[in-house]
C-alpha cells in the first residue's frame, strides 16, 4: 500500500487498545453455557462469517457467568479482527460479548480515525505479508506485538467520513446485486429440484420398493489402505473415495479395488447425502456408503436421481452420520426400465440447462466480489 505524503501514518497500537479474547477451559463444563440461558455470546472466527451488515450479534457457543470471570468483555460497537489461521476477518460487536484468543478487539483511542474507516482499510490489507516462520506447522498466525506494529495511513476525519459514506453506498449496491444473483442461482436449483420431485413421485404404473431390493449390494467403506499415493501412478491407479464433496470424494489412489462394478456412492459423514455415480473400479473408505444397483431392476442413473431426491427431502434432519441399515430403509417409486431411461434423458437435459444457468449466475457473483475488492484496493492505494 503506497502512502500519500498528505496522509498521517501511525502504528495500530497508537490508534487502538488491542485486547485479545480467551477460551475458558473446556474440561470444566461450569465455564460453558450449553443451553444458552445467559446472554454471554462467545465468538470464534467462524462466527464472524455470520455478521449482517458488518455487525455480529450471536455465536454458536455461549459461556457461563462463571466463564466471564476469566474472559474480557468486548463492548458493543468495537471492531473485531481475526489474526490467527484465518487472517483479517472483520465485524463490529453488535452487543457486549466475548471472544476467543484468535480475535482481537480494536478499541479506538485516537480521535483522528474512524473505526468504520479502519474496517474498510483492513478489508483489503495484505495480511499474508506479515506472516513469518513455519506456516505449515503453525498456520498463518500473527500475535499482539505484530498487530501493534501495523502501519495505518489515513486522511483527515472529514475525508474519512466521505470515504466511508461512499464505500457504504457502493457496498449496499454490490450486496443488492449479489443477493439478486444468488436468488436467481437458487431459483435455478429449485426449478430442477421441483421437476425432479414431480418426475420421481408421479404415480402411474409404479410401485414403492426398498433400496435393498433394487441393489445387489449396499456396503460401507473401511479403513484407508496402507498402499497409498496422493497422485495416480502406474502402480497406484485405483481411486480412493471418502466422505467429501470436493473432487467427488477423491482422496488418493491405491493398487487394488474393493468395488469393481458400476456403483453409486453416498457420503455418510460430514456433508451427508452427497451422491455420485462411479463407473470404474474404486476403493471406498471411512464408512462411505456404496450402492451397487441391480441392472435388471433399475438404471444406475435413475437411481442416482432417486437418491438425490431422497437426500434433498432429508436435508433438514440433523444426524451425525448415515448408516447402512438406515440407508436401506429408504424406498423409491420404481417405473419400468424403459420409463426410467426416458426420465433420465429428460432430467439429464434439464440438469445440463440448469448448470449453464448456475455458471452464469455464479460468474456474476464472483465478478461482483472482484469488483468490490478492486474498488477497495483503489481507495486505499494511498499514493
Amino acid at each position: 500500500m503506497r502512502i500519500n505524503s498528505k496522509w498521517e501514518v501511525k502504528k495500530l497500537g497508537e490508534i487502538c487498545d488491542i485486547e485479545l479474547g480467551k477460551t475458558p477451559y473446556r474440561g470444566n463444563a461450569s465455564f460453558w453455557d450449553k443451553d444458552k440461558n445467559t446472554k454471554n455470546v462467545w465468538l470464534s472466527i467462524a462466527d464472524l462469517l455470520n455478521a449482517q451488515n458488518k455487525i455480529i450479534l450471536d455465536s454458536k457457543e455461549y459461556i457461563s457467568n462463571k466463564g466471564t470471570n476469566i474472559s474480557k468483555i468486548v463492548k458493543k460497537g468495537t471492531l473485531l479482527l481475526s489474526f490467527k489461521l484465518t487472517l483479517g476477518r472483520l465485524a463490529f460487536a453488535g452487543k457486549d460479548l466475548y471472544t476467543n484468543e484468535a480475535i482481537a478487539a480494536l478499541g479506538i483511542k485516537c480521535d483522528k480515525i474512524l473505526k468504520e474507516y479502519l474496517y474498510y482499510y483492513f478489508s483489503v490489507f495484505d495480511w499474508d505479508s506479515l506472516v513469518t516462520g513455519d506456516v505449515k506447522v503453525k498456520g498463518k498466525t500473527l500475535n499482539k506485538k505484530k498487530l501493534n506494529e501495523i502501519n495505518v495511513c489515513y486522511p483527515a476525519i472529514s475525508e474519512q467520513e466521505k470515504t466511508v459514506a461512499r464505500l457504504d453506498k457502493f457496498s449496499e449496491n454490490i450486496k443488492r446485486l449479489e443477493d439478486t444473483a444468488r436468488k436467481n442461482l437458487q431459483n435455478a436449483k429449485d426449478l430442477f429440484s421441483s421437476v425432479l420431485n414431480e418426475m420421481l413421485l408421479t404415480k402411474r404404473i409404479r410401485k414403492y420398493i426398498s433400496l435393498e431390493n433394487v441393489c445387489k449390494k449396499i456396503v460401507a467403506g473401511g479403513d484407508k489402505p496402507t498402499s497409498f499415493s496422493e497422485i495416480s501412478t502406474e502402480k497406484y491407479n485405483v481411486p480412493i473415495y471418502a466422505n467429501a464433496v470436493k473432487n467427488d470424494g477423491l482422496c488418493g489412489f491405491t493398487n487394488k479395488s474393493i468395488i469393481v462394478e458400476e456403483a453409486i456412492t453416498i457420503s455418510a459423514r460430514g456433508t451427508i447425502g452427497f451422491v455420485c455415480a462411479k463407473y470404474k473400479p474404486f476403493y471406498p473408505i471411512v464408512r462411505l456408503i456404496v450402492a451397487i444397483p441391480d441392472k435388471q431392476k433399475v438404471v444406475l442413473e435413475f437411481l442416482v436421481y432417486a437418491l438425490k431426491h431422497i437426500m434433498l427431502r432429508g436435508s433438514g434432519t440433523s444426524i451425525p452420520q448415515l448408516t447402512v441399515p438406515e440407508f436401506k430403509k429408504n424406498k423409491i417409486l420404481l417405473p419400468t426400465l424403459s420409463e426410467q431411461k426416458k426420465i433420465v434423458a429428460k432430467l439429464d437435459k434439464l440438469s445440463a440447462e440448469t448448470k449453464k444457468l448456475e455458471i452464469v449466475y455464479q460468474k456474476k457473483i464472483d465478478g461482483l466480489a472482484e469488483l468490490k475488492k478492486s474498488v477497495l484496493k483503489q481507495t486505499f492505494n494511498c499514493g
